[in-house]
């Protein structure tokens, strides 16, 4: 972020550490507007969690609206009822310098490809050299262009990347494969729903049973499962359905702001 702002000739507005905080956030966003030249764009990056946090409020969604492009990665965004028009979806990943592919659509000199086994590989001028371990695997050069492949699963149609999640998160029940990050999506579609997070856990019946970890928005009742499953019913197969759905407080995190799917798992 600190070089993208030295390059692009701005100020940095940095936030307290420690927790997100809206009231912080709306804050620093009324500090950089005022020490910005009128046409200077403006940009920010967050994950989900915090963009529904913001959207929340009223003095978050102003903020947010200050901003010519608010860039959002890390965990499906859901469709908020308030999203504003300056939201982007990114994609990307450490060995690409960070988001390459935004709204579906990759860079210019950015190529989008899915293997035989459904991995993203991401090709171009943003590839990283390799690893300092010298594990470099996953990277290969065809053509004189340097790729690298992913560990998440994606289908690309149109020219537009759809990422389906991690492959060692896919679920298996049943025999049939799940990805949690579509059940996600269209659990966050559904009325007076936060948060959630989708494991699969050990289940003698089904290999792994579908459980649903939910925050309610405040305010909202906790639907049941039967409720959530009926909802999910014309947009997702029978065996993507979760078999349970739990209540709970906060998501575990890790410290990108991304789900902390192990921990998700043990308390499942």
């Amino acid at each position: 972020m600190l070089i993208r702002s030295f390059i692009a000739g701005t100020t940095p507005v940095v936030l307290p550490s420690g927790r997100f905080d809206t009231p912080a956030f709306s804050t620093g966003t009324t500090t950089l507007v005022a020490t910005t030249d009128p046409g200077v764009p403006l940009y920010t990056s967050l994950v989900p969690t915090q963009l529904h946090r913001l959207l929340a409020t009223p003095t978050g969604i102003d903020a947010l609206e200050a901003f010519t492009a608010v860039l959002i990665g890390g965990a499906p965004i859901g469709t908020p009822d308030a999203r504003p028009t300056s939201i982007v979806e990114t994609y990307g990943a450490t060995e690409t310098a960070g988001g390459c592919v935004y709204d579906g659509t990759a860079l210019n000199g950015v190529g989008v490809e899915i293997d035989d086994t459904g991995r993203i590989c991401l090709g171009g001028a943003v590839v990283a050299d390799g690893y300092a371990d010298g594990e470099n695997g996953d990277f290969f050069v065809r053509d004189g262009i340097r790729w690298f492949r992913t560990s998440d699963l994606g289908v690309s149609e149109n020219g537009s990347l759809s990422v389906l999640g991690r492959a060692d998160d896919v679920i298996n029940s049943g025999g049939y494969k799940v990805h949690p990050t579509v059940v996600e999506r269209a659990m966050m579609r559904l009325p007076g729903v936060d948060q959630v997070a989708v494991v699969g856990v050990p289940d003698p019946e089904w290999g792994e049973r579908i459980v649903a970890l939910l925050v309610s928005a405040a305010g909202a009742p906790m639907p049941t499962t039967s409720e959530v499953r009926e909802a999910l019913a014309p947009d997702l197969p029978r065996f993507a359905l979760p078999q349970e759905v739990r209540a709970i407080d906060r998501l575990p995190l890790l410290e990108s702001g991304k789900i902390d799917r192990e921990s998700a798992r043990r308390n499942a």
